[in-house]
């Protein structure tokens, strides 16, 4: 009775380890401009450049234009644009491009900060693209005594016409290097679910912040 127990649990968490999973260490640099237009406009220029395979190939390069508007305190709205070059395992290119639209909501409690931020983006090209709801929340610690502040967020993304199919968790320290440039290096884990072959980012991520 004992033996069939056994061969019953082996054949029940046979494929869990089974399960196929793909994993990958990446490096992502960004810089960014910040242009203060006026009190309640704020425009953004932003390239990043991805690698993968252990950082070692480049992954994904684009410019990023976004434009805030601070509706009160607590409450801004964004509308964005984004050129995508994307490179696949043969090292051929396509582009993509994706449009979107930024709600964030912020609450401020002592030294604690707390963001929650609402993404609807459309991504493709041509006829072909995907609607993608994302929503972000993130929490900031301002330490008294230093310029050091952590950060860390959690992020689902959900395809409008599919489900729920990627998670990101991230750590992040952010450094002021002077009053216009900042410096932020983070370690994000991404992981794909509800889909065949899901893949694990392990991702190290450096931003270099300039406000004009």
């Amino acid at each position: 009775m004992k033996m069939i127990r056994s061969k019953l649990l082996i054949l029940l968490l046979l494929p869990i380890f089974c399960f196929a999973q793909e994993e990958d260490f990446q490096s992502w640099s960004t810089i960014t401009l910040k242009q203060k237009v006026s009190k309640k406009f704020d425009f953004y220029l932003r390239n990043t450049v991805r690698y993968r395979e252990n950082s070692s190939i480049i992954s994904k390069a684009f410019i990023d234009l976004k434009i805030k508007y601070k509706i009160k305190k607590n409450l801004s709205f964004a509308l964005g644009y984004r050129d995508i070059h994307s490179w696949n395992y043969r090292l051929s290119r396509q582009n993509t491009e994706r449009f979107y639209t930024d709600i964030v909501l912020r609450k401020k409690i002592d030294r604690y900060v707390f963001f929650v931020r609402n993404r609807l983006q459309r991504q493709g090209e041509l006829n072909n693209y995907n609607n993608v709801f994302r929503q972000r929340f993130k929490l900031v610690y301002n330490i008294k005594g230093t310029k050091l502040a952590p950060a860390v967020s959690t992020e689902y993304f959900y395809h409008l016409t599919r489900q729920l199919n990627k998670l990101r968790h991230s750590i992040l320290l952010s450094y002021p290097l002077s009053k216009k440039i900042d410096f932020d290096l983070g370690y994000r884990f991404q992981h794909e679910i509800n889909i065949a072959r899901p893949k694990n980012l392990f991702i190290l991520d450096a931003k270099l912040n300039y406000s004009f």
